[in-house]
């Protein structure tokens, strides 16, 4: 079982870069595909949607696997690189690491928490 996620978030393509977006894109789903079949991730999956004013598109892409896993592939040369394209053909490219709700990472919490002083 997955206990963890990357979480890709993006706006709009920049103005007259949008075919470079639909290419980064499918890079992107190439290279997850690649780690799926590896075994190195349990899965990924996109979502595309309209901001709040229904103004914008956005889009999201979930990739799950082991957390650890994960770390390590947001460090290794082909994500960064991939990384730094989406960056520079969308707004607001946003990367988010989760770790799932678990007693164990609960527990860091109150841990730390209380370790600061706050609970």
């Amino acid at each position: 079982m997955a206990n963890g996620a990357v979480i890709y978030t993006w706006g709009a393509p920049v103005r007259g870069r949008e075919m470079q977006g639909l290419a980064v894109f499918g890079k992107a789903l190439t290279f997850w595909d690649e780690q799926a079949k590896e075994g190195r991730i349990h899965g990924h999956r996109e979502y595309f949607g309209l901001t709040g004013n229904a103004t914008e598109r956005t889009g999201t892409m979930i990739v799950e696997g082991e957390l650890g896993e994960l770390l390590r592939i947001q460090t290794e040369e082909d994500s960064l690189r991939l990384q730094t394209e989406a960056s520079q053909i969308c707004e607001n490219f946003c990367v988010q690491i989760c770790e799932m709700n678990s007693e164990e990472s609960i527990n860091r919490y109150v841990q730390t928490l209380e370790g600061m002083g706050l609970s």
